[in-house]
């Protein structure tokens, strides 16, 4: 089994858009999650499993963000990257901050996750179905698809096991 059910003592997260239509996936994530930070709506932003002092969030009127892994970013810092007025604004302040971090932003219905240039914090996607286009975001694939009800796509798995950096879609 993977996802959340088999990550017991393993950090992850997930980021959900502010809609109710993945309330259920949220539902379905919560019980292996031992943190939750919500949207100003109340509907839940973050959903997962860290340490607390892995994660600086701060909140700057609709704005949301979060600075999540190995950092020394300051809660003054991250609300400034928050104030900045826009999620490109906040992603170019925080492109300066050293570390192996995850950056996570909400403003105004747009959600901006960034993960590493050297991947070592990735960064993954999927539009579920049946929530009227919402996207999931998780930095582990097998939580995000045990979340989404993903299958296993056993054509693309043998394309890339015969070829390890080819794309295919």
């Amino acid at each position: 089994m993977t996802g959340p059910s088999s990550t017991a003592g393993a950090c992850w997260f997930l980021v959900f858009p502010d809609t109710d239509a993945v309330a259920a996936l949220a539902a379905r994530a919560r019980p292996c999650a031992t943190r939750e930070i919500a949207h100003p709506s109340g509907r839940p932003w973050l959903i997962g499993r860290w340490p607390d002092h892995a994660l600086t969030s701060v909140a700057c009127g609709p704005a949301r963000l979060a600075v999540l892994g190995q950092h020394a970013v300051t809660e003054e810092e991250a609300e400034h990257a928050a104030c900045a007025g826009s999620l490109e604004a906040a992603d170019a302040y925080a492109s300066r901050w050293a570390g192996s971090h995850h950056l996570i932003a909400s403003l105004d219905g747009r959600t901006l996750v960034r993960g590493t240039v050297t991947g070592i914090r990735s960064v993954f996607a999927a539009q579920v179905p049946g929530t009227h286009g919402a996207h999931l975001v998780c930095d582990r694939a097998d939580v995000l698809a045990d979340v989404a009800g993903a299958d296993l796509d056993e054509a693309r798995l043998a394309v890339h096991l015969l070829s390890p950096g080819s794309c295919t879609r």
